[in-house]
This record gives C-alpha cells, sequence and structure tokens, in this order.
C-alpha cells in the first residue's frame, strides 16, 4: 500500500516536519525583511507559534482560536510580504527535504488560511 502524498508521514512524522519549521525560522531569521520582526517577537510566542505551524502543516487541531492568533501577531508589523517570504523559506525547506510538489501544495493551501490571522488583513483565499 502505497503512503498517501498529503499525510505528514509522508514527510517523516511531526517531529520531522518540526524540523523543517525549524529550518525555515532559521533562514527567516537572517533574512533582511524579517529580521526586525523576528527580533521583536517574545521567544516564548515564537516557540507556540513554531508549534502551530507544525500541527496546521500535520493537519492537526490548531489549538488557538482565531482572536488568540490574531492577539499573538498583532503589533508585530507582519504585512503580506513578510508573510510570503516566510512561505518561501519553508517551501525551500520543503523542496530540500525531497518533498512533492503535490504535497507542498496542499500545505501551502493549509497555511493560507491563517494569512489574514497573522497579517491581519481579509483573506479572500482561505
Amino acid at each position: 500500500m502505497s503512503e498517501d502524498p498529503q499525510s505528514v508521514e509522508s514527510l517523516g512524522g511531526s517531529n520531522r516536519v518540526a524540523v523543517m519549521v525549524d529550518a525555515a525560522f532559521e533562514r527567516a531569521y537572517t533574512d533582511e525583511e524579517l529580521r526586525a520582526i523576528f527580533e521583536q517577537a517574545d521567544p516564548q510566542q515564537l516557540s507556540q507559534v513554531k508549534a502551530q505551524i507544525v500541527a496546521v502543516i500535520a493537519d492537526d487541531p490548531v489549538q488557538y482560536s482565531d482572536t488568540e492568533l490574531t492577539d499573538l501577531h498583532r503589533g508585530l508589523g507582519i504585512q503580506e510580504k513578510h508573510y510570503s517570504r516566510l512561505i518561501r523559506h519553508m517551501i525551500e525547506v520543503l523542496e530540500a527535504h525531497g518533498t512533492g510538489q503535490e504535497l507542498i501544495d496542499v500545505i501551502l493551501g493549509r497555511l493560507a488560511m491563517y494569512s489574514n490571522r497573522i497579517t491581519g488583513m481579509p483573506n479572500v483565499d482561505g
């Protein structure tokens, strides 16, 4: 029986997803356009956000309400261009780990559902 290409298990499980999320954030920390956002972010909240990203990618229940997600990101000045850059880093990490395009597209769809809560902007796609 073949593995579901949309399953987190096809990525190597939640622990492997966490490694990839960490790698994407490491790239973001050194990104000129994102550095200032991460410098002002609370490390504890950042850890919680990364855990939620793992949950979203794994298609597990997200632990925060829409209001809590918005509140976590409020005041950080995150715009759509910043969100897109972080997503670009995530795509690059997924590709480097051999993730197929079909699964990348599924993951992007899952992440897109939360972009408005992070940027504070309306999301017509999610």
